[in-house]
């Protein structure tokens, strides 16, 4: 199971399939095994990238009850710590998991922090509206995990004024928009808040 390749990194590392992923994560028995294979390279690469980071970008599109039960499973090994780690942009592996529910729901359900941000002072909330993965489903499982729904990013937007500036560009169809916008104002969104760059109101 702790076999890597010429750059250090083990099989885990390397799938690209929640099978494969599931199948490996079943052999995972203990904390010790985890920890293991938790760096990207045994040979201190120095990279911030973790496992779960890996796995989230691995299984975008997941719909294999296997590798969700054994995820889960999985992350009972983890610590606070290593669930809420970051890399180098400062996002947490909830961060890379939002554009499936797969690894999103089981985090929200562990002890990782909903409203922990990036380097730009983007919580895992305004990176959910401000992008089309799974827009409803996503910001409807962080709102209710508890996710504050006026945490603003590095220039004073809100969710809802980061929502509303994407929305306004994109294909999605008016239905989402309707869906999510609703999902906010229920969460009590700011809907007056300016966006201390430019100037707007969400709703302007």
């Amino acid at each position: 199971m702790d076999h890597r390749d010429a750059k250090g990194r083990s099989i885990l590392w390397t799938c690209k399939d929640e099978r494969a992923a599931a199948a490996m994560l079943a052999q995972i028995q203990s904390r010790k095994e985890l920890m293991s294979l938790w760096k990207k390279s045994g040979k201190g690469s120095g990279s911030s990238t973790t496992l779960l980071m890996r796995l989230a970008r691995c299984c975008y599109a997941s719909t294999n009850g296997q590798f969700e039960k054994e995820l889960d499973r999985v992350l009972g090994f983890c610590s606070s710590e290593e669930i809420n780690a970051v890399d180098h942009r400062g996002r947490s592996a909830l961060c890379h998991s939002l554009r499936t529910c797969a690894l999103a729901e089981h985090l929200l359900g562990s002890s990782c922090h909903r409203s922990k941000v990036d380097v730009n002072a983007g919580a895992p909330l305004l990176y959910a509206v401000g992008h089309h993965y799974n827009w409803e489903r996503v910001t409807n499982l962080l709102l209710d995990a508890g996710t504050d729904a006026n945490c603003c990013d590095s220039r004073g937007a809100n969710a809802l004024n980061v929502f509303m500036r994407n929305c306004c560009i994109s294909l999605i169809h008016p239905t989402s928009c309707t869906s999510v916008l609703a999902l906010l104002l229920d969460a009590g969104a700011d809907h007056l808040k300016h966006d201390e760059v430019h100037g707007f109101v969400p709703l302007h």
